[in-house]
C-alpha cells in the first residue's frame, strides 16, 4: 500500500512513476501470495505445492520486469567500466550457480506424472535469476541524492529476496529445507532471515522515497541520476 500511495504522487508525465507503479504492482501479488501461504499456518494445516499462493507469486515478477526494462529504456544509464566489470563477474557466478546447482538437477528429475511441481521447480529459479540480472544495472548505478538512496535499498532489496528464494530451490532440490522437519542454519539464516530482510529492505527505500520532492515535477533532475563514478 505504502508503494500504490507513493506511485500515485507522481506526476502523469514523471518518467519515474512506470519504474515504481510496477514495482508496487508486483509487491501487491507477492504480498497477497503471502497471506495465501501463510493462512494454512495458522490454522495448523500443511502448506500445499502447488497452490494459490504460487498463482500470484509468478504473476508478480512480470509487471517488475517491465517496470525495470522500462525505466532503462525511458532514462538510460551508462555504468562506469569497473561497475561494469563488477556486475559482470557477479552475474555470471549467479547464472553458473543457478544453471549447474539448481536447474540442472531439476532437469534430471524433471517427473512428467507431476508437470505443474516440474514446471514451478524450474520457472522460479528463472524468474528470480532474470529479477537479479535486471536489478544488477539498477544497483551499480549509483545516484545522488535522496532518491539514489531509495533506490539503491529497494536494489538490495531484491538482492535478498532473489539470494533467499535460489538458496530455497537450491536445498528444496537436494531436500535439506528444514531436513526432518528441524531448524538448521542453512534453512533459517540464508532462507528465512534473508527473505524477511528483502522486505524489510524494500520497506526502508519506501520510506526514504516518501521523502523525495520530485515526484510532482514531470521532469528529470540531472543530479538525481547522475553516475557517481
Amino acid at each position: 500500500m505504502v508503494a500504490l500511495l507513493l506511485a500515485r504522487k507522481m506526476g502523469p508525465g514523471n518518467p519515474n512513476r512506470p519504474l515504481w507503479s510496477g514495482l508496487s504492482i508486483g509487491w501487491v501479488f507477492w504480498a497477497i501470495a503471502e497471506i495465501l501461504y501463510t493462512i494454512p499456518l495458522f490454522i495448523g494445516k500443511e502448506t500445499t505445492y502447488p497452490s494459490a499462493a504460487d498463482i500470484f507469486w509468478v504473476i508478480g515478477y512480470f509487471p517488475m520486469f517491465f517496470a525495470f526494462l522500462q525505466r532503462q529504456r525511458v532514462i538510460p544509464v551508462e555504468l562506469s567500466r569497473t561497475n561494469k566489470l563488477i556486475s559482470l563477474v557477479i552475474a555470471l557466478l549467479v547464472i553458473g550457480f543457478t544453471g549447474y546447482y539448481i536447474l540442472l538437477p531439476v532437469l534430471r528429475v524433471f517427473n512428467p506424472n507431476e508437470t505443474m511441481i516440474s514446471i514451478l521447480n524450474l520457472l522460479y529459479p528463472l524468474l528470480d535469476l532474470t529479477l537479479l540480472l535486471l536489478v544488477l544495472r539498477s544497483f551499480f548505478a549509483f545516484v545522488q541524492g535522496t532518491y539514489g538512496q531509495a533506490r539503491l535499498w529497494v536494489a538490495i532489496g531484491f538482492f535478498f529476496k532473489a539470494f533467499s528464494d535460489l538458496i530455497h530451490c537450491y536445498l528444496r532440490g537436494i531436500t535439506r529445507y528444514y531436513h526432518y522437519g528441524l531448524a538448521d542454519f542453512p534453512s533459517v539464516f540464508l532462507v528465512d532471515y534473508t527473505h524477511t530482510l528483502g522486505y524489510l529492505f524494500f520497506l526502508l527505500g519506501l520510506i526514504i522515497l516518501g521523502k523525495v520532492p520530485m515526484f510532482s515535477t514531470p521532469h528529470v533532475d540531472n543530479r538525481e541520476d547522475k553516475i557517481l563514478q
